[in-house]
């Protein structure tokens, strides 16, 4: 069955190999980013996620256009790699305004509208194996440990609706993000990972289509880790 799924973060390598696998599937996918679209013919929606009253206006406009969202996939993410003095509260205001704020807003926002027509669907949050532990950078670690109780907050509220929530954590992808560390960074992320090596956009993407799909109709509150066993 076609499912209209929207991602966020598009433009990003998770983001991107996600949009791709759900497409290939005949999906209705809507990526939706900051700017113009980077990669893919999907069809694209710019969309400032540290505003709110924009994020009300798209998915309105989505909604119109394509009456409900099935699938959300909240992937978008500021990552600022500053340590923990280096972090201005401006700073701080801005990761979580997009890391956490926007997932909660989309969520409401997607939820309601299934609600309303009686419609079950399935939100896939991108945390971070940064949230478990207590990453490199304060704001960004504080910001998906937020995402993960964010994520078992609306599994609680939302399952009685219909609508299935669950997390996925990366750990050492071979994304942008990744690619902005500090070598020496990247070399004990991998010191610290008994696979021994980076993992793959599609990798986070095949968890992601696994979890919103029927497949996984049970698993529900859960944070799936996809990080080659990172410790």
């Amino acid at each position: 069955m076609t499912k209209v799924v929207l991602i966020t973060g598009a433009n990003g390598g998770i983001g991107a190999a996600t949009c791709s696998m759900f497409q290939k599937q005949g999906h209705t996918v809507i990526g939706l980013d900051v700017g113009q679209q980077k990669s893919g013919d999907w069809e694209h929606v710019s969309c400032d996620l540290s505003d709110s009253k924009m994020i009300e206006s798209v998915f309105a406009e989505i909604h119109r256009e394509h009456d409900a969202i099935d699938i959300l996939v909240n992937n978008a993410a500021v990552f600022q790699p500053r340590r923990f003095f280096d972090i201005s509260p401006g700073d701080f205001e801005q990761t979580m305004r997009v890391n956490v704020e926007a997932v909660f807003l989309t969520s409401k926002l997607m939820s309601a509208r299934l609600i309303e027509r009686r419609r079950p669907g399935a939100i896939v949050n991108i945390a971070s194996m940064a949230g478990i532990g207590g990453g490199a950078y304060t704001d960004y670690g504080t910001s998906k440990g937020a995402v993960m109780v964010l994520t078992k907050s609306m599994a609680r509220d939302l399952g009685p609706r219909g609508i299935r929530v669950n997390a996925v954590a990366p750990g050492l992808i071979e994304t942008g993000m990744m690619r902005s560390n500090p070598s020496t960074l990247t070399e004990k992320l991998l010191e610290r990972t008994p696979l021994g090596r980076v993992g793959k956009p599609e990798e986070i993407a095949n968890a992601i289509e696994f979890l919103a799909s029927e497949r996984a109709s049970y698993v529900h509150g859960a944070i799936v880790e996809v990080c080659g066993g990172f410790q």
